[in-house]
């Protein structure tokens, strides 16, 4: 009895923990007969089912089963003589829907001999839910790997080697798919200093990307590649998945591009024209060459002021002209202009301009060609040629007007001696007079003649100057100016004594016709590499562009009682001499530099 009860004890106590997992599984359980018939389910089958346990017993096995599976599992255990069965099947839920269940099934004898079977059933409608998903995820990264444009590889972080590569690194390194996997990833670096750079990088954040480096290929050839990794785990091992972009292309590009911009800057610091980039959308200047800079005395501020700016245009006709000629046809070609310095010197210019792009935005690349000294040459060319046109006629026609003007003035003086003509006397007077006054013109105009004789002699510009200062001084006293004497020390010039002495008296009366009372009037000398300088400077209100174009023309004069023969004789006498005359005028006054040769 002692034995009985403790079997009976074990078995109620295996039937308690039976029932308790019977009834709390989170697995659906069947037990049922051999010919189907549900004998018992626990709670889970009837939620799994949606039937109460009494309405599975009515439906039996084959109303929650697949016939076609239940076939297949009649078949397997007929074969197998009973035992266990497992397998994926199909069940049916009592509204018709049907869902992927995990089956197992034992078969077994009770004790009145029957054959039951316990079954076990698993919904797995989430796990193959996300099988598929993993295997589309799976499908996708494998379509994204293989078929990438960048060269992509798979390596374990463990001893990085490759586990799987793409078409692209086989094409880019050169080895066959094959060939690559199982080899030794880091190999294939073209700088071992990149490759430790590329490790510690990893090892510190645990990816990077747009990692510039040189691959090796099979070749022997290094090209560059832009780099991005990550750190995979899978099933608990870490791998990198690397993707590499090749650039070499770019980068020669790249370098052409930099040698191109080089050759430019050299070109454009280095050339001797005047070079600006200029933006297209404000007008501002984006760069300048050295000889802008120069020619200009323009320095850094120029770079935020624009190339319109009225500053830089000594005619504001001719910057609007410009700006319509831009807008219109986007170029300009040769416009002549004129151009003020930072100093107010006036330069003529000869701009040109095309479109380029600089650094992604529209400009147009200015040169301007500096024909300041052209003018100024071809003006005093064209000046001498007017010169020696009136000198030829001066030589020629000046003794036929001068001897008839001698004979004239002989009767006029005789008349007046004569006491017939005493009333007439003070007419008289007055026609010798302007008799006098026409010879003096006269005189001076033959000062004119191109092949005037003259008596060169090597003398010293500053001594001529002092033995004039007397005149000098009288001259300024009348006009109540201040007369300044700088005079270096010079070595002596040809000359004649006195087409020079005529040529200071003329500049100096000029400069001080040209100045208010109070004003200085200075006289310098002094050598450099142009020559030995004559500089008289005066502190009037200079010349407009229309008198100075026309400055040394016979008969121009801006005086009320000018004849205008002051400045050609003195253009005259400087050309006879080999010498020049240059002139620089501005609101502060008028230089007037006469070089002559060392």
């Amino acid at each position: 009895m002692t034995e009985y009860v403790r079997d009976k004890e074990r078995l109620t106590g295996s039937e308690e923990r039976y029932r308790s997992i019977f009834d709390n599984s989170m697995d659906g359980i069947i037990l049922n007969l051999s010919d189907g018939t549900i004998l018992s389910a626990n709670p889970a089958a009837c939620r799994m089912f949606g039937r109460s346990e009494a309405e599975l017993q009515a439906v039996g096995r084959n109303g929650i089963v697949d016939l076609d599976d239940l076939r297949v599992m009649a078949a397997v255990q007929e074969r197998e003589k009973g035992g266990n069965y497992y397998s994926e099947m199909t069940m049916v839920r009592k509204d018709g829907t049907k869902f992927p269940g995990e089956v197992t099934s034992k078969l077994f004898k009770d004790s009145d001999g029957r054959i039951l079977s316990t079954v076990i059933i698993r919904d797995i409608t989430q796990r193959e839910k996300a099988e598929a998903a993993l295997r589309l995820s799976e499908q996708k990264f494998s379509k994204a790997f293989h078929n990438n444009q960048a060269a992509m590889a798979v390596t374990r972080l463990k001893d990085n080697r490759f586990v799987d590569v793409n078409r692209k690194i086989s094409e880019l390194l050169g080895y066959s798919h094959e060939e690559l996997v199982g080899e030794y990833a880091l190999d294939y670096w073209g700088d071992l200093q990149e490759k430790e750079d590329m490790m510690q990088q990893l090892s510190k954040q645990g990816y990077f990307e747009n990692f510039e480096t040189k691959i090796r290929k099979r070749s022997g050839e290094i090209v560059f590649a832009l780099m991005a990794v990550n750190i995979l785990d899978l099933e608990g091992e870490k791998y990198l998945l690397a993707s590499l972009i090749d650039i070499t292309e770019y980068k020669k590009a790249e370098e052409a591009l930099r040698l191109s911009q080089e050759q430019f800057y050299k070109a454009f610091d280095t050339n001797p024209l005047v070079m600006a980039i200029v933006s297209v959308k404000d007008g501002l200047f984006r760069e300048i060459n050295e000889v802008f800079g120069k020619k200009t005395d323009y320095g850094a501020e120029l770079m935020k002021t624009g190339v319109t700016d009225s500053k830089m245009w000594a005619d504001l006709s001719e910057r609007d002209k410009f700006i319509e000629i831009i807008h219109r046809e986007g170029r300009v070609k040769n416009f002549e202009a004129r151009m003020l310095r930072k100093s107010g010197e006036i330069l003529t210019v000869l701009l040109s301009g095309v479109a380029i792009n600089w650094q992604g935005e529209d400009c147009i690349l200015t040169i301007s060609y500096d024909i300041t000294d052209l003018r100024r040459y071809q003006s005093e060319m064209g000046r001498l040629d007017r010169l020696n046109l009136i000198g030829e006629m001066a030589a020629s026609i000046v003794n036929q007007v001068r001897n008839p003007m001698t004979k004239v003035k002989a009767f006029l003086q005789l008349f007046k001696s004569q006491d017939r003509y005493i009333e007439d006397r003070e007419y008289i007077d007055l026609m010798i007079g302007e008799m006098d006054r026409a010879k003096a013109v006269i005189t001076e105009f033959l000062s004119l003649a191109k092949n005037k004789p003259i008596e060169l002699k090597r003398q010293n510009l500053n001594e001529k100057i002092k033995t004039l200062l007397p005149v000098l001084l009288a001259q300024a006293m009348k006009g109540d100016i201040n007369l300044k004497l700088e005079l270096d020390d010079i070595p002596d010039v040809t000359m004649d004594k006195d087409e020079i002495r005529q040529l200071i008296l003329n500049l100096v009366v000029n400069g001080i016709d040209a100045m208010s009372a109070g004003g200085d009037l200075t006289i310098k000398t002094f050598k450099n590499s142009d020559g030995i300088n004559l500089v008289i400077q005066d502190q009037g209100h200079g010349m407009i562009t229309e008198v100075l174009e026309r400055i040394g023309t016979p008969f121009f004069t801006t005086k009320p009682y000018g004849v205008g023969l002051g400045l050609p004789v003195c253009y005259s006498i400087a050309n006879r001499h080999n010498a020049r005359i240059e002139v620089e005028t501005g609101p502060t006054g008028t230089i007037f530099k006469v070089i002559f040769p060392r």
